[in-house]
């Protein structure tokens, strides 16, 4: 991700300035994609997430998982140090690490639960990164890879034309990480979808007039609609290595 680190750097300072980021921890758990981290780390107690932005993921699963030594990683500087302000504040421990997913600073084995929201349509270099990934996760640990999915034109794809992003970004199926896990020898354990509709979604609301109560009401009943986990917005597979 280094290629991206002027846009990384634009995106997290726009972010930080427009948010407070206090915490609803229970709201926050009820996030699809993070009841899925909690209930595949459990068991778990050295847990790493790697290009993990501003932190966000990471201090809610160590919120409800005090006990686990929880190491983060991202190329930002400005996204790594808002990460070690937000565990200050809210009285967690973790090891923050601005570094490099191509070449992480970390030993063989360190790691027993991996996982990162979507970094993985990010990377240019993604064997590379899942080489490392690999590497510092030990036997019988578990590796979540997650991006979005490229079975879904009308999301990731919509949006990264529709907008310009200071950053790489791709999509792929679940089949897709599927492959990637087991041509670095993972095995597969588990699969996973979450979301139903886009931001743009929202931000066509947003534009014809309808306020912040009225788009949450729309975009939380479109996500409640039945919909197979291959034709989530995002998609993801546990492995075990």
């Amino acid at each position: 991700m280094e290629e991206n680190l002027e846009g990384w750097e634009a995106f997290h300072g726009k972010a930080i300035a427009s948010k407070d980021y206090r915490m609803d921890w229970e709201r926050e758990r009820e996030h699809a994609y993070l009841k899925e981290v909690l209930k595949w780390s459990e068991g778990k107690h050295r847990l790493f997430e790697w290009c993990c932005g501003r932190g966000g993921d990471a201090l809610v699963v160590n919120h409800f998982k005090p006990d686990a030594w929880m190491s983060v990683l991202d190329y930002s500087p400005v996204a790594i140090e808002f990460a070690k302000a937000r565990f200050r504040k809210e009285g967690l421990i973790a090891n923050a690490v601005c570094g490099n997913v191509y070449d992480l600073p970390f030993p063989d084995g360190a790691f027993d639960f991996s996982f990162s929201q979507s970094s993985f349509s990010n990377l240019e270099k993604p064997d590379l990164a899942l080489k490392e990934l690999v590497r510092t996760l030990e036997k019988n640990g578990f590796l979540m890879l997650c991006a979005a999915n490229s079975m879904r034109p009308d999301g990731s794809w919509l949006y990264r034309h529709a907008i310009k992003l200071g950053y790489f970004q791709t999509e792929y199926s679940i089949a897709e990480l599927r492959e990637f896990g087991v041509k670095h020898g993972l095995t597969p354990i588990g699969y996973f979808g979450y979301q139903n509709c886009y931001f743009l979604i929202n931000q066509f609301l947003k534009k014809v007039g309808v306020k912040q109560e009225g788009r949450t009401k729309v975009l939380s009943k479109l996500n409640a609609l039945p919909l197979p986990v291959g034709l989530k917005l995002f998609v993801g597979v546990v492995f075990r290595k």
